[in-house]
């Protein structure tokens, strides 16, 4: 059980969900996370199990409040653009629109 823990499962939906309610997000970009969280402004990439990395990563944010404010913002940006329900039926409309017109010229 603990490898699959370790591996990141499930952790997207949580991630977006900090993202939108402006919590700054620090992750791994491990398994599903990176297009939680790609954007340059809205988080701070580390490598798995890197104690170290996160412990500095926790320590800027607490040190930089207001880029902590501008990441969380950001992220909240991202979600409404990408993941919003919005985002999801245009693009699922598009994905249709595209599958109508293949049909037709064929």
């Amino acid at each position: 059980m603990r490898g699959r823990l370790l591996r990141g499962l499930g952790l997207t939906g949580s991630l977006r969900e900090a993202l939108a309610v402006e919590t700054p997000v620090i992750g791994t970009g491990h398994r599903g996370q990176p297009r939680a969280h790609q954007g340059r402004r809205d988080r701070l990439p580390l490598c798995p199990r890197d104690i170290d990395a996160l412990a500095r990563s926790i320590l800027r944010m607490v040190e930089d409040p207001e880029r902590a404010r501008a990441m969380a913002r950001a992220g909240r940006k991202r979600v409404e653009a990408e993941f919003s329900m919005t985002a999801k039926i245009d693009r699922t409309e598009a994905l249709y629109r595209r599958l109508l017109g293949a049909k037709r010229s064929a």
